[in-house]
């Protein structure tokens, strides 16, 4: 694996971790709904007393987010599948390895958020949302800076250790979060529902602004990479 993709290849780990972590983006973790008749109406009541208003979504799913919670947090995203690979029974995810969950608690204790205003049209509706989270887009490009040594040397000796790559690339961006002084971005977008009628709650439209918001484009400048890789 030559520099290049070994640069990309951090991308994707980092890409894969965030998305775990946050339930949106480029993958949705989604809820299997507890088929036990008294747990249905205990969810039913929950999710429309806390969803009659967009706005009222929109807060449930940015605070399941910052529980953790990403199996219930996908609850309040349109068209997710009903299956929940990566959580378990009681709404946790499932970790690979011992940075995951300490990555994901320091990040989402970093994001912040703020509903400025909600806009009704019938079935549809926006939030103006204002989003402050961790810049993983700079993280991310002091990581490959960082490594880059180690990857120009495996490059050259032949010996290529993916593992150790992996586990360097998470313990940077476990310190990285963990820093007092860690970047930060802040945006303000629109967050488009619409309103299910089956389940009388409104539901997010995830979208690539909503995950560029939450990670600092991240997504665009691995858009971005990719495409020169291409070249």
């Amino acid at each position: 694996m030559n520099r290049s993709n070994k640069m990309l290849a951090i991308f994707f780990v980092l890409l894969f971790i965030v998305c775990f972590m946050l339930g949106t983006g480029l993958g949705f973790y989604c809820v299997k709904f507890d088929t036990n008749p008294k747990a249905i109406a205990t969810n039913a009541l929950s999710f429309f007393s806390k969803s009659s208003k967009p706005q009222e979504s929109v807060k449930a799913y940015f605070d399941c987010l910052k529980k953790q919670d990403t199996k219930k947090a996908a609850t309040y995203i349109r068209e997710s599948s009903d299956e929940a690979k990566s959580t378990n029974k009681n709404n946790k995810p499932k970790f690979e390895n011992k940075y995951e969950e300490e990555v994901m608690k320091e990040f989402t204790s970093k994001l912040k958020y703020e509903v400025i205003s909600t806009k009704v049209d019938g079935n549809s509706a926006k939030v103006r949302v204002k989003i402050t989270a961790p810049n993983l887009s700079k993280i991310t490009a002091n990581i490959i800076g960082d490594l880059l040594p180690t990857i120009f040397s495996q490059a050259i000796s032949g010996k290529q250790d993916d593992k150790k790559i992996e586990s360097m690339t998470m313990e940077r961006l476990l310190n990285s979060l963990k820093d007092s002084e860690v970047s930060m971005s802040t945006s303000e977008i629109d967050i488009e529902l619409l309103k299910d009628k089956e389940k009388k709650m409104w539901l997010i439209v995830g979208n690539d602004e909503l995950f560029n918001a939450l990670t600092g484009d991240l997504g665009k400048v691995f858009g971005e990479l990719e495409k020169s890789m291409k070249k």
